[in-house]
Order: C-alpha cells, then sequence, then structure tokens
C-alpha cells in the first residue's frame, strides 16, 4: 500500500506556475474559481458572462476586456427561452464582432437541468472539462443548480466541492449568484455579504466581479472586481441594446468618487428633513464610518442638500 506523502514547500513552489496566466486579463485568471454576482434583471450579469465567454472562445480582445488566445469554453445557462437565448447570443456576439458561427468550440448547455451537488452530473462535468479541455466552465445561475438548502452550510458544501473538482480538472469556472433580499438592496452593504445563501459562497471564490444597479433610471452599471490575491478595482459598465445588437462599454474608474458621491445620495436618502443630526447620530443611521460620515456630508454640503450648524447637520426640505 502507498504512503500518503505531499512535496516539500521547496518541491512545491519548483512546480507551481511562477505568475498568474489570464484568459481575460485581470478579470478571469486561469486556475481560479470567479463569482458574478449582481440584482435578478437590473445588473446584466448573463450578459457579461456570455461576452466573456465568447471572447474566450474567439480569443478576441474588445475594449479593456484582453484575451490572450481561443480557448474552449462550456457555458451551463439553466434560464431563458431557447428563442430568446439564441438571439442574445446572436446579438452580443454583432456587438463584440464575432461570428457567431465560428463559435465551435464554445458549448452550451441550456436548461439540462444540471445539479452540482448530485454525484452524477459531478462526474460527468468532470469528464467533459478532462475531455474537451475548457479553459473556462461558466455556471449561470448557481440559485437553480443544487438540490439543497443555499442556506445551509452542510447541504451546499457538495456542490462547492463540485465546483472546485472542475477547477481542479483545469478550467476557471465563474459562478453566477444572486443577491439576498434585504441586503442586496442596500448600496452601502459590502458587496461580499449581500449575495444569497451561506456563506460558502462567497469564501471559496478568488475574484468576485460584482455589478451593482439599483434603480432602472441609472444609465451605468457599477462592477467592483475583489481579487484574494491583487488590489481591488472599480469599473462601470453601460450596455448598447439595439434590434441587431448588445454591444458592452467596460471603462476603468481612475477614482472612486464617483461611487462615494452615488453612496452619499442613497445616504441622504434615509434622513428626515427639516431635522438636525449629530455626526455621531448618522454614523449609526448609515451604518458606516465616521470618516465616511464626514465625505458624505461634504458631498451632500456641496449639493445644498446638508448645513452645519455648531456640531450638528441640517438638512432641508427642497423646494
Amino acid at each position: 500500500m502507498s504512503i500518503w506523502s505531499p512535496p516539500s514547500v521547496a518541491e512545491w513552489i519548483e512546480a507551481a506556475p511562477k505568475e498568474v496566466k489570464w484568459l481575460v486579463d485581470y478579470f478571469v485568471p486561469e486556475d481560479s474559481v470567479i463569482l458574478l454576482s449582481g440584482q435578478q434583471k437590473l445588473a446584466f450579469k448573463t450578459n457579461l458572462a456570455l461576452c466573456l465567454s465568447i471572447l474566450v472562445a474567439a480569443g478576441k480582445t474588445f475594449g479593456c476586456l484582453h484575451t490572450s488566445a481561443a480557448r474552449p469554453v462550456l457555458y451551463v445557462y439553466e434560464e431563458g427561452s431557447s428563442a430568446g437565448t439564441r438571439s442574445r447570443l446572436i446579438k452580443i456576439c454583432k456587438g463584440l464582432g464575432v461570428d457567431p458561427t465560428s463559435l465551435h468550440t464554445m458549448y452550451l448547455a441550456h436548461r439540462q437541468r444540471v445539479k452540482l451537488d448530485d454525484s452524477a452530473w459531478r462526474r460527468q462535468l468532470i469528464r467533459f472539462v478532462q475531455y474537451e479541455k475548457p479553459g473556462l466552465v461558466v455556471l449561470d445561475t448557481m440559485s437553480y443548480m443544487h438540490l439543497g438548502d443555499e442556506n445551509s452550510v452542510k447541504e451546499m458544501s457538495s456542490s462547492i466541492e463540485t465546483i472546485q473538482h472542475i477547477r481542479d480538472a483545469g478550467a476557471s469556472v465563474v459562478v453566477l449568484a444572486h443577491l439576498d433580499k434585504t441586503k442586496g438592496g442596500n448600496p452601502r452593504a459590502d458587496i461580499d455579504t449581500q449575495i444569497r445563501g451561506t456563506s460558502l459562497v462567497v469564501n471559496f471564490y478568488d475574484v468576485h466581479i460584482a455589478c451593482r444597479r439599483y434603480r432602472k433610471s441609472d444609465m451605468h452599471i457599477d462592477m467592483t472586481v475583489r481579487h484574494r490575491d491583487d488590489e481591488e478595482k472599480e469599473f462601470k459598465i453601460s450596455w448598447t441594446v439595439e434590434p441587431e445588437s448588445i454591444t458592452p462599454s467596460v471603462e476603468p474608474l481612475e477614482v472612486g468618487e464617483m461611487r462615494t458621491e452615488e453612496l452619499a445620495m442613497a445616504s441622504y436618502k434615509l434622513v428626515d428633513l427639516d431635522a438636525e443630526y449629530h455626526p455621531h447620530a448618522l454614523k449609526r443611521l448609515w451604518d458606516v464610518s465616521a470618516n465616511t460620515v464626514i465625505k458624505y456630508l461634504g458631498i451632500l454640503e456641496g449639493k445644498g442638500k446638508a448645513i452645519q450648524s455648531g456640531k450638528k447637520w441640517f438638512f432641508p426640505k427642497e423646494e
């Protein structure tokens, strides 16, 4: 009987990759699990996941979404009508400048009732990855791909293990996730705490791409990309939807002032107008740090929505 013997640290370091390789620069590293989260219908998660998949499969760069080489992709999609999904795929391909008839190594498993916590499905997914060698597997969405209670650590652990097995078989995995009904609607909440279900879902990712759009009237979607091993960056996404095409525009935010201003305005909606507040009371009301309270008040004062009165702040009614 053989004896289990893991490598020494020196051996492991020698064998491990010396630098990160990317499927999509900064957004999708190889050998990784990527959590893609956002509100249902508002955040356009599936559109973004399809864009990333198409670009990886085609080996094409679009704007700041840079790929280095074409790699096979498996997209598991449990929503949408067949005709609607076909139309969306063709429109996104046209927006990206990709011929959809050329995507012979982008595989689509549409409404096949894949269950990550089912042992038979686990074996099929792993075998597919071992045989077809996709660089990327997309699971859209996590909510529909398990039989267990999403709030139970015990019942969700099998689904998480399947995702880890897929990654270990050689593919990066993008997992789409919905937001919690309460915390997901709070623009001041941390992106990790907004995810629906057990904390296991946010504990296993390498990259979290968080798309947030709190009102239909918002012209763009805020996107935060949080890495375990790299700095966090913010972007904004705008979608141009036309009869024949769907085209993304992804732009990095060089500074966080746009996000800060939007959060300040969201916090403003929580105060009573014609009332005075001490900063300590605002800290409790807004559930932010004292420094953040000062930032928000400075923005609101500049917009004429807050007036300092001694040690307190007054929020006049709008005329």
